[in-house]
């Protein structure tokens, strides 16, 4: 049976809940072609919700040597012999720097990495407090990350993409969001998605072109599209879920309309969850950090007085939630238009035809436009629906 340890060297308790299995290795070869293989270190990895490969390129780091990550048979050397004490020393020295959160102190970093400016830097999110930050320290370490981000994560079936089990509260959730569409067709539409992916497996291109030809095929403009991928990707948990459904995100809600929607949707789940309101700002930090709502669109959200999507008492409440965040944003923009715009341009924080038009998307009545235009260039046969249905 494989000997597990505690992820945090500091803590001595058997029952700490956050454990990983005690690094294995073998000193194989002779003279100048002696080595230290790690035999676990796929496993290793997985426990700390990282890439093996940096774990492989800190050990090359630290001890100045040659390191060889074989992702076939999962195993990784290091050259020169090393004891299992001299490993483990170093690994939970790795583990303090890219694993632990600074405010915390759990386990549970996720890593997202920002190019520009350049050189560029590394963001942490801690999935269990919310903290986010940079690393203070230099490891060289965060040179290679920015090289080699980590995998964009393909859709692994979280439980918020399963049709709710609950139907009462399921046609509720529908009525409210979906108030001028068939529910029928919604409710077909959102099983035939979960089925294409429970079945396939597929990737997250293989999901959109899904996504948009189901929408095409039932006339749904964008925002009722964001709307729905909103409810089968992100749901309550939508903090943990946006740095995993990032690269799906940034294919499907890539206009303004479709991040208006998104932010009305954050409103809503604010109004519906205390939980999810005092993260608000967690929340918008993350969609910005990972480029799926602009920060423009962030700013404009922050200076609405009134919202189809919840009551103004809520829009308040996740206004003062957010406003540190919004400060800092607003301020960070300030600066970029200095820097970026000529006098000129830099008078108006907005392009007037850019302005948030409520009329645009919803009727009077606060329900969804159906006379929104849909791109034509996308616009999905009929006929070929069927077949797919078939």
């Amino acid at each position: 049976m494989e000997d597990f340890i505690n992820i945090r060297e500091d803590i001595k308790d058997e029952n700490y809940r956050y454990k990983m299995p005690r690094i294995q290795t073998v000193v194989e070869g002779r003279g100048n072609g002696i080595r230290t293989t790690i035999t676990n270190i796929y496993e290793i990895a997985k426990a700390l919700v990282t890439e093996p490969e940096y774990i492989v390129k800190f050990f090359g780091i630290e001890f100045g040597a040659i390191t060889k990550f074989d992702k076939e048979n999962r195993r990784a050397t290091v050259t020169g012999s090393r004891d299992n004490d001299t490993m483990l020393a170093s690994l939970y020295k790795f583990i303090k720097l890219y694993i632990i959160c600074e405010s915390c102190k759990y386990p549970e970093l996720f890593i997202t990495c920002k190019p520009k400016p350049k050189p560029g830097s590394i963001v942490m999110t801690c999935q269990a407090c919310g903290h986010i930050f940079e690393p203070k320290h230099n490891h060289k370490l965060t040179i290679y990350i920015l090289k080699n981000p980590p995998r964009k994560r393909s859709y692994k079936k979280p439980q918020q993409v399963s049709i709710r089990d609950d139907e009462e509260e399921k046609e509720k959730e529908f009525e409210k969001v979906y108030t001028k569409e068939d529910d029928d067709k919604v409710k077909d539409a959102i099983k035939s998605i979960n089925s294409f992916i429970e079945e396939g497996d597929p990737d997250n291109e293989a999901i959109t072109s899904k996504i948009k030809k189901i929408c095409k095929y039932n006339k749904w403009n964008r925002t009722t599209r964001t709307l729905i991928v909103c409810d089968l990707f992100l749901g309550k948990k939508i903090y943990s879920q946006i740095p995993i459904q990032a690269e799906l995100l940034q294919m499907l809600i890539s206009t303004k309309s479709c991040q208006r929607a998104l932010l009305g949707y954050v409103d809503r789940l604010c109004e519906e969850n205390k939980g999810v309101l005092n993260r608000a700002p967690h929340i918008l930090k993350a969609l910005y950090d990972n480029e799926i709502v602009d920060e423009e669109m962030i700013i404009e959200w922050g200076k609405l007085k009134s919202s189809l999507f919840t009551t103004k008492t809520n829009l308040e409440a996740v206004r003062e939630k957010s406003e540190q965040f919004l400060t800092w944003l607003e301020e960070a923009e300030e600066e970029g238009e200095e820097e970026e715009y000529d006098e000129e341009e830099g008078e108006e924080e907005y392009d007037e035809e850019e302005e948030y038009d409520e009329e645009e998307e919803y009727d009077e009545e606060g329900e969804y436009d159906e006379e929104e235009e849909y791109d034509e260039e996308e616009e999905y046969d009929e006929e070929d629906y069927d077949e797919e249905q078939n």
